[in-house]
């Protein structure tokens, strides 16, 4: 969901050359967090989950408790409601519907 969410944005500026998470990653920072467009807590919320993604992909064992499961939650909330603020302020306009994930 947060990589979509990511997407999205670039697809704003018309950036489409981000073939992996890692240089979504990159544009987002240097277009829309070093500017100031979307907040730094947003740019750390989505390099958490960039990191707790690697590390479900190549760990064979990944202890997943609560307390981890909170913080990823957190992070994606942080990440998306920055994106939605911004698009907010862009396209003041503009519906945008988000459905919630998790509970």
């Amino acid at each position: 969901m947060t990589a979509e969410n990511a997407r999205l944005l670039l697809a704003q500026r018309e950036f489409d050359e981000a073939a992996t998470h890692e240089g979504v990653q990159r544009l987002i920072g240097l277009h829309f967090v070093v500017p100031g467009l979307l907040p730094k807590a947003a740019g750390r919320a989505m390099s958490a989950l960039l990191a707790r993604r690697h590390e479900a992909d190549y760990r064979l064992l990944v202890d997943v408790d609560e307390s981890t499961w909170l913080a990823a939650r957190s992070d994606g909330k942080t990440f998306v409601t920055a994106i939605r603020e911004h698009v907010s302020r862009t396209w003041p306009k503009l519906t945008l519907r988000i459905e919630p994930v998790g509970r």
